[in-house]
């Protein structure tokens, strides 16, 4: 009976389109390449393609107009702080594959000659908008890794590195 079930099973799975969930999860990544420091951002695409949309951050369109209002829109809802001075976020590169909307961007503000004290990160990125969303922060620094898990209950965090 037992060799049936897991036939049966095994079958199922290899004929369903997938595993399905309901994970709705934002990951953005902090690095630093010498002496500059980049965030990698990979969002739901249909998600944040909605959320652009609802906001009204785009009254065309054009392509490039919709980029500009996705990089917008992230660079909103996203407050980063390198010892207590906050950093702006210059994104220069976007990428779609059929799940996800792939950002990058340079994060201008911070003082490559000074070490990393302390760090703050506000995100509400599809928060508002997306029961259950979840947004995974990571930050790969001097040879650290450290990471947490912001949503509605807790959008921001401050921490020494």
């Amino acid at each position: 009976m037992k060799k049936y079930f897991f036939l049966l099973l095994s079958i199922t799975l290899c004929f369903s389109k997938g595993y399905s969930h309901d994970l709705k999860l934002g990951f953005f990544q902090c690095y630093q390449i010498n002496d500059n420091l980049y965030l990698q951002v990979k969002l739901d695409r249909e998600e944040i393609l909605e959320a652009v949309m609802k906001n009204g951050t785009t009254t065309t369109s054009g392509k490039e107009d919709f980029k500009m209002a996705i990089f917008d829109y992230v660079k909103n809802r996203l407050a980063l702080s390198f010892n207590d001075q906050s950093s702006q976020i210059q994104f220069f590169l976007i990428e779609y594959d059929e799940d996800h909307i792939h950002l990058r961007g340079h994060i201008k503000g911070f003082d490559p000659n000074q070490s990393i004290k302390n760090i703050a990160i506000t995100n509400t990125c599809l928060i508002e908008e997306v029961d259950g969303q979840e947004n995974i922060v990571q930050f790969d620094l001097n040879n650290k890794k450290r990471s947490f898990r912001l949503n509605k209950q807790h959008i921001q965090t401050e921490f020494n590195y």
